[in-house]
């Protein structure tokens, strides 16, 4: 077992024997333990569905986030970063890869407090709208998208993250490209990987691809400040079946649910753990940078966060 699991562990067992620090199932939970795991935009900060933002003391759900990266992740380096005017847009990072000579442009954005399904969804439109649009302004023609795929990002032993990744052929100024988009959605934001390359360097992008789900994305964290930082309990609820494919423990590890008379076990460790990747806390008074570590900030004024979603993801080919 990993030391750095083990106070995970411990507190699991703290927690277990303290009842008052986990949260009560709603009444509805039993009933509809869907609805328990997809509390998403209808009653949190929002993003694609009109919501009203939680908040707690008149403040925002998140009035300022810090995305932290690495400066390298085994062949891919650090290459530039960019805030936008508009904070809402999100971060742009670009990074490139030895032996390589195209980008990879990762951006972050703010989403909101949704299901991962949702999440995949509502950037996969926002995505297959990007293709459409970058045809009509004549960046691309002769497009052909194939089926999407769908991975898994393996942050640790206890949580791995839904991804949909995308591969396309297309002529870019009369050039044949190949390019790789990959979504995922952690901790409130949107992730999109963006790899164009020359067809010549087709087997190239696909091995950058794979690079980045395995080591770069895993290597990316968020912060938040904000009035998250009020909402740290676990609510469980119980039902008597639930759906194969439904997720048992939600995006933000903040609800889990089990099937009546199954011991919550790991599923209480996968809540922690997601609980902690979304890390939000008052201040970034006791934030630490690792080494080969940066961040850039996103601070947003009141109100910013729950319009977020009308303008994300800004980043278009």
């Amino acid at each position: 077992m990993p030391n750095a699991l083990r106070p995970l562990i411990a507190l699991v067992l703290l927690l277990c024997a303290d009842a008052s620090l986990l949260a009560a199932a709603p009444p509805t939970a039993q009933t509809a333990p869907e609805a328990a795991l997809d509390a998403t935009a209808e009653t949190a900060p929002a993003a694609g569905a009109g919501a009203t933002p939680q908040s707690g003391g008149g403040d925002d759900f998140i009035r300022a986030t810090r995305i932290y990266f690495p400066r390298s992740a085994g062949r891919l380096y650090f290459e530039q970063s960019a805030v936008p005017e508009k904070v809402a847009e999100g971060v742009s990072l670009r990074y490139g890869y030895d032996g390589a000579t195209f980008a990879i442009d990762i951006f972050v954005y703010p989403l909101g407090r949704m299901s991962e399904a949702k999440a995949l969804d509502y950037s996969t439109q926002e995505l297959l709208r990007s293709f459409e649009q970058a045809q009509q302004l004549g960046y691309y023609s002769d497009v052909k998208l194939s089926r999407p795929r769908d991975l898994k990002i393996r942050l640790n032993p206890f949580v791995t993250l839904p991804a949909r990744q995308f591969e396309y052929t297309a002529q870019r100024n009369g050039v044949p490209v190949v390019s790789h988009s990959l979504l995922l959605y952690r901790s409130y934001y949107g992730i999109k990987v963006r790899i164009s390359a020359p067809k010549a360097e087709k087997r190239m992008a696909k091995t950058v691809a794979q690079q980045v789900a395995e080591r770069l994305l895993p290597a990316l964290r968020l912060s938040h400040v904000g009035s998250c930082a009020n909402q740290n309990g676990i609510t469980f609820a119980t039902a008597d079946s639930l759906p194969r494919n439904m997720p048992r423990v939600s995006a933000d590890g903040s609800e889990v649910v089990v099937k009546r008379g199954q011991e919550p076990g790991k599923l209480l460790l996968e809540a922690m753990m997601r609980k902690a990747d979304s890390a939000c806390a008052q201040n970034f008074d006791k934030e630490e940078v690792a080494a080969g570590e940066q961040f850039e900030t996103l601070e947003f004024p009141a109100g910013v966060w729950h319009d977020s979603a009308k303008s994300a993801p800004a980043a278009t080919d």
